[in-house]
């Protein structure tokens, strides 16, 4: 038991030390901050204490526009190296950890989307509009966040057009995820996500 707090506190230090402000960030940093959630995002279960002080550490990092970007594609290449990931624990894993987080640790995930306020808004929902389940709690963040930004008829025709180019860049969207996820984000919202709709209308 010694041994496993020692180990937790050492992984701690080793975030900290990378995490330092003003510096670009490198998937090394990343890929150090998400070690310790390998065995969570495999196994499921519960994330361990250094996997969540992992997850904050990236989203500490990720301040700018440029950063999110930086980490994201990081985040991407490293769930990409592991085939037995599972999406439902990485969707989860932000909200697991008490972490409201705008980068989503997935493989599809298109990290461009993040230099545009209402896709970046979007950007954790992905996970669920791809694989299913239930939006997490930074998803459902993201989707009040683009019904606050659509004020005028101005403003929802133009984040209409951009989710629907979101919804079109991933051809294994699921058309009934995207229906049903205002609703589940307890949401009354009048853009939908929808790949074919007309935001002229």
């Amino acid at each position: 038991m010694k041994c496993v707090i020692v180990s937790v506190v050492a992984i701690l230090a080793v975030i900290q030390l990378l995490v330092q402000p003003g510096q670009a960030i490198t998937c090394g940093q990343v890929d150090a901050a998400l070690a310790p959630c390998i065995p969570y995002l495999t196994g499921g279960g519960e994330p361990s204490g250094a996997c969540c002080g992992g997850v904050k550490a990236i989203q500490g990092m990720a301040q700018t526009t440029a950063d999110k970007r930086a980490c994201c594609t990081c985040v991407k290449a490293a769930a990409n190296r592991y085939a037995n990931l599972k999406d439902d624990a990485a969707q989860a894993l932000p909200m697991k950890c008490g972490v409201s987080m705008d980068i989503p640790v997935s493989r599809s995930v298109n990290c461009e989307i993040l230099d545009r306020p209402s896709l970046a808004a979007l950007a954790p929902c992905i996970p669920y509009l791809t694989g299913g389940g239930e939006p997490s709690s930074a998803c459902c963040g993201g989707v009040k966040a683009v019904q606050g930004m659509a004020q005028t008829t101005a403003d929802k025709r133009a984040c209409c057009t951009c989710v629907k180019v979101a919804a079109n860049r991933y051809a294994n969207l699921k058309d009934g995820a995207a229906q049903a996820l205002p609703m589940k984000c307890g949401v009354s919202m009048d853009i939908p996500v929808s790949r074919s709709v007309n935001c002229e209308m």
